[in-house]
């Protein structure tokens, strides 16, 4: 809404021709190129930033791409297809590149996806490892992270050794 009032005061239009457009053209409004556009304002280089708290949100990736994949899928489409490629290599951007091509886009397919999953994965690793120096245990790497030297996790139902000591947690 406040990209086409803004669009609007400039003396532009956004239309639906398959996907929204700005001047019936670009399925962007915010852009690096595409001066003829730029002169008038109807599209501007200045990002429209968002800030939030990704705790919050918990998220599991963020897709940033080109208007050219935009023209190909809608936002629901690119996750829900991004989702089941999350454990190809690039997290699927590949796949989605090629299939916006397939799907017939014909404007430059640019996509990055940024996993999260990692960070949750991160936030777990650290609460057990502040559980197990708590208990007076460590942490190392040898290859593979070890507790106490020894052991390659920390949820374990035998190694009663370390589970006298609470480093180990059925």
């Amino acid at each position: 809404v406040k990209e086409r009032k803004r669009i609007r005061k400039a003396g532009g239009f956004i239309s639906f021709n398959g996907v929204w457009r700005v001047a019936g053209v670009l399925a962007t409004s915010r852009a690096l190129g595409d001066f003829p556009l730029k002169d008038r304002n109807l599209v501007i280089a200045e990002p429209d930033v968002l800030v939030f708290e990704l705790d919050a949100l918990d998220p599991d990736f963020m897709v940033l791409a080109t208007d050219g994949l935009w023209d190909a899928f809608t936002n629901e489409e690119a996750v829900a297809y991004l989702r089941d490629r999350l454990d190809e290599p690039h997290f699927g951007a590949k796949s989605i590149v090629l299939q916006a091509y397939y799907r017939g886009s014909l404007d430059n397919v640019t996509v990055i996806v940024v996993d999260f999953r990692d960070r949750r994965r991160a936030r777990v690793a650290v609460k057990e490892r502040k559980r197990i120096k708590k208990a007076g245990g460590f942490i190392s790497f040898n290859g593979v992270w070890r507790v106490a030297g020894v052991l390659a996790t920390s949820r374990a139902l035998g190694d009663f050794p370390l589970k006298d000591r609470n480093l180990v947690i059925a």
